[in-house]
């Protein structure tokens, strides 16, 4: 197969029809509805994503022009036509674009076996080479344990990780017991937080006058993702949101960090110089309408 146009211009005829050419043989290799690792320059196959993200990726990021034997898409070793160069796997991780906990890795590696099997003849898979159970595995690993579970740990997790500790630390130790305990503590030192829900397209806050509302006052979309009238409501979205003013006032708690607080104030030299924001126009416009 010609990978030429791996190294042609972005967004030139030879590269967009090359990008097309590359998700069909993804297709024919691992199925129309796959989710694959994505070989764009900022992926660098280490996120696992649906052929319409990668296509887009690929397109606007360019392809790793050192990915000349797509092995993670279904293609051989031995059919490589390019030739036997190393593929570097070595990149900065992004945590943010990754939210996965390690179990697709695990998957996809099987995955890779059962495809390089089935071009040996081996014939005991759903389409793409792929066993229909590891389709079920691959399918589950990316369901919610619960709505909104981003596969982060548990309330629980966090009450037993707790009682480890306790139980691991000489007696008189001073450990929260449970989770809600250590948010308490937390909340009581000026740390908390207050949950806002917010419209699934970022429309509206359910705030103050929408406080009340069942649905967004833009779009009309519900405020709930759960609500069988059984256990709790829901919500597509939580903003939370951290007071200003406790924030401010723990900082004059401290004797050190209060004189930094007042020093544009009481210390300042008032001339003609900038040496500080304080003396900037819009610092003394601030302080002349809120004195």
């Amino acid at each position: 197969m010609d990978k030429s146009w791996m190294y042609a211009r972005k967004f030139s005829e030879a590269y967009v029809d090359g990008v097309h050419e590359f998700i069909e043989y993804v297709e024919s290799h691992m199925g129309k509805e796959c989710h694959v690792r994505c070989p764009c320059t900022r992926c660098l196959n280490l996120i696992i994503a649906d052929l319409k993200s990668v296509r887009k990726h690929i397109l606007v990021n360019g392809i790793d022009p050192g990915y000349v034997t797509w092995f993670y898409h279904g293609e051989s070793t031995a059919h490589s036509a390019v030739g036997d160069a190393t593929v570097q796997e070595t990149a900065v991780y992004n945590e943010s674009e990754d939210e996965d906990d390690g179990v697709n890795d695990i998957l996809f590696d099987l995955r890779e076996q059962y495809t390089q099997s089935d071009t040996h003849g081996v014939d005991n898979t759903n389409h793409g080479g792929v066993p229909a159970y590891l389709e079920e595995l691959m399918s589950g690993a990316k369901t919610e344990l619960y709505p909104g579970f981003y596969n982060k740990l548990s309330n629980k997790t966090v009450d037993m990780i707790l009682q480890l500790m306790k139980s691991s630390f000489p007696d008189g130790e001073t450990l929260p017991d449970s989770y809600y305990e250590a948010k308490k503590f937390l909340r009581e030192l000026g740390m908390g937080y207050e949950c806002i829900h917010a419209c699934k397209y970022d429309c509206a806050l359910y705030w103050k006058e929408n406080e009340k509302l069942e649905a967004c006052p833009i779009c009309q979309t519900g405020r709930w993702k759960v609500n069988d009238g059984v256990g709790k409501k829901i919500p597509h979205k939580i903003l939370r949101y951290f007071p200003l003013k406790p924030r401010l006032q723990r900082l004059f708690m401290s004797e050190k960090t209060s004189k930094k607080m007042v020093w544009h104030n009481e210390k300042r030299v008032d001339d003609d110089y900038m040496r500080h924001p304080a003396d900037s126009i819009a610092w003394k416009d601030f302080d002349k309408e809120f004195p």
